[in-house]
């Protein structure tokens, strides 16, 4: 049984049990743990949330959301019944309330109750499989999207309990080529490594490209560009501690993500890469073997003229994938350079790397396509190279709304008082860079 209040649950609507391709209560007899930890009725919210035209699909996964992640995610979860209970079904009231799927008793106030005694659940657990680690960041970066969305709240608490479980992890390379992380989450993957990189942390998995590879219409043929992102944050973190750099003169000290949860010391990082007064035997080799691994990438994995349900690519989605994977690797490059020694020559690079992303983004914009544009992480680092004298604040945040379609504002909204933070700080200090001022700036978290 649940440690949640049956009172919330027992109003729900029941749900078709024939709208589910992979219902949960046939597979609670292989797993008789988990009748511990969820009820008949919380089943049926399980099954909803991860419902091929349910929750998942249109606030988290998108369109493309397809029966085998259903399966894989299910079986996550039905590994951890204890997360998925204390996370999603803490929050699985206010979820369905958001989605007209309650009547009758629920309320706000049980809503907060229920938060609560899962939030409590949560801060108990301990996650020791990567099948376990694997759910947490889904639950945790799920909830997160869903926070953000335009009908989400109540969900960060959660969203936060839920990544604290994975932080233990950052630093342990056990998992770095772990192959069982499933390749169709991509965008749980993105959304990690791209927070790592702003909070110079190292991600819990390194992917490893399968081969033969697929591609989907989140992150296209980038995907085959993670493995390097994940070894840029490794030498961003390794170059993290090595001198802490001015205070911008106002703190924010809220946390919003679970990546200041791995390391709750609010200490800034260091200005830069191979600058002499940080840098160490064999940083400048790893920095220019970085640099060429970028600049000498190959696409190794083609656009396929299908995806594997038969779903045709128009020209317009084959050119835009071509597009964000430009923009990607451009930003692996503007990343390390921000990274390396600081020179007129370097600034004036970054400057154009910068304005070449911001030209190819605009292409993207032009494009007519189906949801996000998977290129705000692009955007956001182009912008951090631009004269704030240059830009306007409804331009700036008008674009970023515009790239996630809508569904994270709050994200954008975030991403754009960061921006200002840091725009203010580099007026008094042409150097700064904004990687030293995550820390102590507004939280944000990076959108889709």
């Amino acid at each position: 049984m649940s440690d949640l209040d049956d009172g919330a649950m027992s109003a729900c609507v029941p749900f078709p049990s024939d709208t589910c391709l992979f219902p949960l209560t046939e597979q609670i007899a292989q797993f008789p743990n988990i009748r511990h930890a969820v009820s008949g009725q919380d089943t049926r919210l399980i099954e909803f949330i991860l419902d091929q035209n349910g929750f998942v699909k249109f606030y988290v996964f998108g369109a493309s959301f397809r029966p085998e992640m259903q399966r894989v995610l299910a079986t996550q979860f039905l590994c951890t019944p204890e997360l998925v209970a204390m996370g999603y079904l803490g929050m699985g009231g206010t979820i369905a309330n958001s989605m007209g799927l309650l009547l009758g008793r629920h309320d706000d106030e049980t809503t907060l109750k229920n938060t609560g005694r899962a939030l409590k659940t949560l801060l108990r657990l301990v996650v020791s499989t990567p099948e376990g680690i694997a759910a947490a960041l889904n639950l945790g970066l799920t909830l997160i999207t869903f926070n953000q969305s335009r009908i989400g709240h109540h969900t960060l608490d959660i969203a936060r309990a839920a990544l604290r479980l994975v932080a233990p992890w950052y630093l342990n390379r056990r998992l770095t080529d772990y192959v069982e992380m499933d390749p169709n989450f991509l965008c749980t993957l993105f959304s990690e490594t791209f927070e790592c990189l702003c909070h110079r942390q190292i991600p819990t998995f390194r992917y490893r490209v399968p081969v033969p590879d697929r591609v989907d219409r989140y992150y296209g043929i980038s995907r085959s560009l993670l493995p390097v992102f994940y070894d840029i944050c490794v030498f961003s973190h390794s170059l993290r501690f090595r001198r802490r750099p001015k205070r911008h003169q106002q703190d924010h000290s809220s946390y919003t993500t679970g990546q200041d949860l791995a390391e709750d010391d609010n200490v800034e990082g260091t200005r830069g890469g191979p600058d002499e007064e940080n840098y160490q035997d064999g940083d400048c080799e790893t920095w220019a073997h970085l640099l060429a691994a970028v600049d000498e990438f190959l696409w190794t994995h083609k656009l396929h003229e299908q995806f594997e349900q038969s779903a045709a690519l128009s020209a317009s989605e084959f050119t835009y994938m071509g597009l964000q994977a430009w923009c990607y690797q451009a930003t692996a490059r503007l990343i390390l350079h921000q990274l390396g020694p600081s020179t007129a020559h370097s600034k004036c690079l970054r400057r154009a790397i910068a304005e070449s992303i911001l030209t190819k983004v605009q292409q993207i914009r032009q494009m007519e396509l189906y949801g996000s544009r998977y290129i705000l992480f692009a955007y956001f680092i182009a912008m951090t190279e631009m004269e704030r004298s240059k830009v306007t604040d409804d331009d700036v945040l008008g674009q970023m709304v515009e790239l996630t379609s809508g569904v994270a504002r709050a994200s954008c909204y975030n991403m754009k008082a960061f921006l200002d933070y840091f725009w203010s700080a580099r007026g008094q200090d042409p150097q700064t860079l904004w990687l030293d001022l995550v820390s102590s700036g507004p939280k944000f978290s990076i959108g889709l």
